[in-house]
């Protein structure tokens, strides 16, 4: 039901939003709201993986790599301010984390909560690395340094930060490559797509072929990354397929919460029926 009511006031807000004067015709379809529909795609991949496919770690390895597309955005943004809705919405999600774990461990707090401490956190970063560029390398060493203590505790901890400084470090270099080079971005990319590489391969226990893959993809995705642009798409969409992208661009929150719930209520009834089968053919 949580789930149903997320969706149906996400559609009624686009709709009424549509349906206002200014914005009759609807907006062109942005570069932002096509990596948001992609990471979408991916965490859908993903929480297939966690909660209905939990044999198939393929599901899982695909997921990884829409973590970084979120980060990199946040980073990348301008915006500071932490709206009420994500604290909600993750208080939320980590109530059903509770529920789907049951007696198996505790529960990691929402990845939300990691998006609003980081986005607190990032004009502080940025004054800090705002004459002398090399610094933000001083506030990546830290947040790997932290992650022994950040992430058994959040979702990514402060693994996911990394992805967030990488797209600041762009920004930076888009308004003044003298502060930030094009070189120390990459630099920065490879870090970040290293050391999430290998955090993830350890926490997943996935094989080599699998990790492989997980590379393969990382790479393609902060190669990507790389030639960002805020911005229209070259090649605009028609009809339903630019209705999606907006939609997706506008509620990407609220669609990730509505797929973990719906899933995790549809992961926990298949379970309950895979119990009752084995039962009865005791």
């Amino acid at each position: 039901m949580a789930a149903f009511a997320l969706c149906v006031l996400c559609l009624a807000d686009y709709q009424h939003g549509l349906m206002r004067p200014e914005i009759l015709t609807p907006r062109p379809v942005t570069v932002i709201d096509a990596w948001k529909a992609l990471a979408l795609l991916l965490i859908l991949i993903d929480h297939l993986g966690h909660y209905i496919f939990t044999d198939m770690p393929l599901f899982r390895v695909i997921g990884r790599v829409a973590l970084p597309i979120f980060f990199f955005l946040l980073g990348y943004a301008r915006t500071r301010t932490v709206p009420l809705r994500w604290l909600v919405i993750g208080l939320v999600l980590t109530g059903v984390d509770f529920l789907w774990i049951g007696q198996k461990g505790m529960p990691l707090i929402n990845i939300l909560f990691s998006f609003a401490a980081l986005r607190l956190a990032l004009p502080w970063i940025e004054r800090f690395c705002l004459i002398r560029g090399w610094r933000i390398f001083l506030v990546m060493a830290a947040c790997i340094a932290l992650m022994p203590i950040t992430n058994p505790l959040i979702e990514y901890g402060t693994e996911g930060w990394l992805f967030g400084l990488f797209g600041l470090a762009l920004r930076r270099h888009h308004e003044d490559s003298a502060v930030m080079s094009r070189l120390q971005v990459a630099l920065l990319a490879v870090i970040a797509g290293a050391v999430f590489v290998g955090v993830e391969r350890y926490d997943y226990n996935f094989s080599l072929g699998l990790s492989g893959l997980l590379a393969g993809g990382m790479v393609l995705v902060l190669f990507g990354l790389m030639r960002f642009r805020p911005g229209l798409l070259n090649h605009q969409p028609h009809g339903w397929n630019a209705t999606v992208l907006r939609f997706c661009g506008r509620y990407n929150l609220e669609i990730y919460a509505a797929q973990i719930i719906l899933l995790a209520a549809l992961g926990g009834a298949l379970s309950g029926l895979n119990m009752i089968e084995t039962n009865a053919d005791d």
